[in-house]
C-alpha cells in the first residue's frame, strides 16, 4: 500500500522539483493588468467587478475580450486571504497544477492500464512547456480551464453526473474561453468510451457540453458583442490566401511537437517575425508536419480499429484553437497555449513508451534521462520568471527574431537609462513589425549581440538606410516611441538620418 501510495505521489514529485524554484517570482508581465491593476482583485472595488469587467480590468467588450470571471475570482479570493502579494498566489497557483495534475491522473486510469497512466501523468508533470502556465499568474486560467474540463470529460453518465458534467463545463469556460475544444474531445472520446460505458453514454456528455456552450456564446454575445470578432483570423493569418493558411498550421503543428521535444528556446511570446507568412510550401517545418499529420491519421486509425481513444484526435482538437486559422489568438505562438494538447499528447506516448522502457535497461536509463533532463531545464526556466528584467533578458536571448520580446525588453531598457541598449532593441522590433507577417530576420543579429551598445547603434543606422532609403524612419520612430513610450531610444535611432528627399 506505501508503495502503490509513493506511486501515485511520483508526478506530484516532479511537478514540484520543477516548479518550486518559481515560487519566488514576483508580479510579471500581464499579472499586472490581470491581479495589481484589477479593480475587482485589489480591493478598489466590490467583488462584483470580477464577473463586470474583462480578465484584464476594463470593461466588458474592449479588446482584448477575455472574460474568465473563475479565474479572476481566484485572483481575489487569494489577495482578500493573503493579501496583494506574489508569494502566496504563486504556492495557490502551483496548488492548482497539483490539482489538475489528480485530476489528469485519474482520468488516465479510466482509459489506460494503471501502468501507463502513471507515466503519461510523469511525463505531463515534467514538461517544461508548462513552466509558464504556473510561473505566470496569469497562466492560471489555462490550468483550471483543463482541470475542470477533464473533471466535466470524466463524470458518470448518470444524471447526477451529467449535471457535474455541465458544471464542469461551465467552470472550464469561465476560466478561460479555449475550454470550447473539449466538446470535440468529448465527441472523439464518445468513438471509444472507457470500462464500463457505451457510445451513447459518451454522446449524451458531448451534448450536455455543447450545450453548455451555446449558452456560453450566446450570453457572450449578448453581454459584450465580440464572439464574431473571436472567429476573425488575427495575427499571422490577417489576409492570408487559403493555402497560406494551411501551410502556416502544418509548419505550426511540427514547430509545436519541437516545442515538446526540445525545449530549449521557450520565452514569452513569439508575436511577430518569429513566426511569419508562408511564402512557400518547402521548407523543412512544412514536411515536418506532413509527416506528424501522416502519424497521427495512421494512429488514429490504428486506435478506432481497436477501439481505444484516438488521442492524436484530441491533440488536434485541443491544438488547432491556437493555430490563428479561425480563433483570434494573442501571439502568434505561446507556450502557455500548449497545457491541454501536450496532456493528450502524454496519453497517446505513454502506451508505446512503456513499451518501450520495459524492453532493456539501456533504454529505461534513457527515458530517465530524459525525464531529468526536463525537470532540470523547467526548473531552471521556473527561475527566469522572477521578475521583469530577468524574463526579457532570456527571451531576447531565447527568441531572438521575436519582436515582441525585443520592444518590451526595450521599454524597460528606456527606464533603466539605458538608451543605446533600448535603441538597438527598439529599432529591431520596429523593423520586424513593419514588415510582419512577411519573413524578415535581422543579419547576424546573435553575432552582433556581442558588440557594444553604440557599435551596433551605428550598424543599425547603415543597415536601416541601405535597406529603405526611401522609407521616412522620422516620422516613423517618433510615432512608434510615442506609443511605446521610449522618446530616448526613439531619438538615438534617428540620430544620423537626414530628413527624406522630397521629389
Amino acid at each position: 500500500m506505501a508503495s502503490l501510495v509513493r506511486l501515485h505521489a511520483l508526478p506530484w514529485a516532479i511537478a514540484l522539483l520543477s516548479h518550486l524554484p518559481g515560487l519566488r517570482g514576483g508580479f510579471v508581465l500581464d499579472d499586472v493588468r490581470a491581479i495589481t491593476t484589477h479593480p475587482g482583485v485589489n480591493g478598489d472595488g466590490p467583488l462584483s467587478l470580477v464577473f463586470s469587467r474583462t480578465f484584464w480590468g476594463a470593461a466588458l467588450g474592449t479588446p482584448p475580450a477575455s472574460w474568465r470571471p473563475l479565474t479572476t475570482l481566484t485572483f481575489a479570493l487569494d489577495a482578500r486571504l493573503f493579501g496583494l502579494s506574489p508569494g502566496p498566489m504563486h504556492v495557490a497557483s502551483l496548488g492548482w497544477f497539483l490539482a489538475l495534475l489528480t485530476v489528469a491522473h485519474g482520468f488516465a486510469r479510466a482509459h489506460l492500464p494503471a501502468p501507463a497512466a502513471l507515466l503519461a501523468a510523469c511525463l505531463f508533470a515534467a514538461m517544461p512547456l508548462h513552466v509558464e502556465n504556473v510561473a505566470s499568474l496569469v497562466g492560471r486560467a489555462d490550468v483550471l480551464a483543463l482541470l475542470f474540463g477533464l473533471v466535466a470529460l470524466r463524470s458518470r453518465p448518470t444524471l447526477a453526473g451529467l449535471g457535474v458534467t455541465a458544471a464542469a463545463t461551465a467552470a472550464a469556460l469561465l476560466s478561460k474561453e479555449s475550454a470550447l475544444s473539449l466538446v470535440a474531445v468529448a465527441g472523439v472520446l464518445s468513438l471509444a468510451p472507457p470500462h464500463g460505458e457505451t457510445p451513447r453514454d459518451g454522446w449524451r456528455r458531448t451534448s450536455v457540453m455543447s450545450l453548455v456552450v451555446a449558452l456560453y456564446l450566446a450570453a457572450r454575445l449578448l453581454t459584450s458583442g465580440t464572439v464574431a470578432r473571436w472567429f476573425a483570423p488575427d495575427d499571422v493569418l490577417a489576409g492570408a490566401a487559403p493555402w497560406q493558411r494551411a501551410v502556416y498550421a502544418v509548419e505550426y503543428l511540427a514547430r509545436a511537437a519541437r516545442l515538446l521535444v526540445a525545449p530549449f528556446d521557450l520565452c514569452t511570446g513569439r508575436k511577430y517575425a518569429m513566426l511569419w507568412r508562408p511564402s512557400t510550401a518547402l521548407t523543412a517545418p512544412f514536411a515536418a508536419g506532413l509527416a506528424l499529420l501522416a502519424l497521427g491519421a495512421w494512429s488514429t486509425r490504428r486506435s478506432l480499429r481497436a477501439s481505444r481513444p484516438a488521442w492524436a484526435l484530441c491533440v488536434g482538437a485541443t491544438g488547432a484553437m491556437f493555430t490563428g486559422l479561425a480563433w483570434k489568438v494573442p501571439e502568434a505562438m505561446a507556450d502557455r497555449f500548449f497545457l491541454a494538447p501536450t496532456w493528450f499528447a502524454a496519453l497517446a506516448l505513454a502506451p508505446p513508451l512503456l513499451s518501450w522502457w520495459l524492453s532493456g535497461g539501456a533504454r529505461r536509463a534513457l527515458v530517465g534521462l530524459l525525464v531529468a533532463v526536463h525537470v532540470a531545464t523547467g526548473a531552471y526556466l521556473s527561475t527566469r520568471w522572477r521578475d521583469d528584467p530577468t524574463l526579457y533578458a532570456h527571451a531576447v536571448a531565447a527568441c531572438p527574431a521575436s519582436a515582441h520580446n525585443h520592444y518590451r525588453y526595450a521599454g524597460l531598457l528606456e527606464s533603466r537609462g539605458e538608451v543605446d541598449e533600448a535603441a538597438w532593441h527598439a529599432a529591431l522590433a520596429y523593423e520586424a513589425i513593419r514588415r510582419f507577417p512577411d519573413a524578415w530576420e535581422h543579419p547576424a543579429i546573435e553575432a552582433e549581440e556581442t558588440l557594444p551598445a553604440a557599435v551596433r547603434v551605428r550598424r543599425m543606422h547603415a543597415l536601416m538606410r541601405i535597406d529603405r532609403p526611401e522609407f521616412d524612419w522620422r516620422n516613423a520612430v517618433a510615432g512608434y516611441a510615442q506609443s511605446n513610450r521610449m522618446p530616448r531610444a526613439a531619438a538615438r535611432i534617428m540620430e544620423g538620418f537626414a530628413p527624406p528627399t522630397r521629389r
